[in-house]
């Protein structure tokens, strides 16, 4: 017994210290957190040439010391392993806070009923997220 509490209170105090660590921890870049929050498709059943929504939400955590930083914004359409298209990345100036972007993806005419996946992608130094959200082509 007195074995398996070491053990546990070994197990907290080894956690504790690597939250510690990480709350601590000072990129060079001075960015502390680049997190993707929620990333949406609309409408979620499309046919091919439609126009549809693509919904970036994220979140930006500075270092006190930096106003600002550039983040890339960047979106993939795939069907399965295949890379259709590649939406330009555009970079922009970020403060602290919650973002939200909105750009569109035509659906390719060409395109064949099934589930389609839009890798979305934030980036700034050293920090990237990336997340997928999926939409369903339906027959014309």
């Amino acid at each position: 017994m007195v074995m398996l509490k070491q053990l546990v209170r070994t197990v907290v105090l080894t956690s504790c210290a690597a939250v510690l660590v990480a709350c601590v921890h000072r990129p060079e870049d001075g960015v502390l957190l680049l997190k993707l929050s929620r990333c949406t498709i609309t409408p979620f059943h499309a046919r091919p040439g439609h126009r549809l929504t693509v919904t970036t939400d994220y979140l930006v955590r500075l270092d006190h010391a930096m106003p600002q930083t550039e983040v890339e914004e960047s979106w993939t359409l795939r069907k399965g392993d295949a890379i259709l298209s590649n939406i330009p990345p555009q970079k922009v100036k970020r403060s602290q806070g919650e973002w939200e972007t909105i750009t569109h993806i035509d659906v390719p005419r060409r395109a064949k009923p099934g589930i389609y996946v839009v890798e979305h992608k934030i980036q700034s130094g050293t920090q990237v997220d990336s997340a997928k959200s999926a939409f369903i082509v339906i027959a014309r």
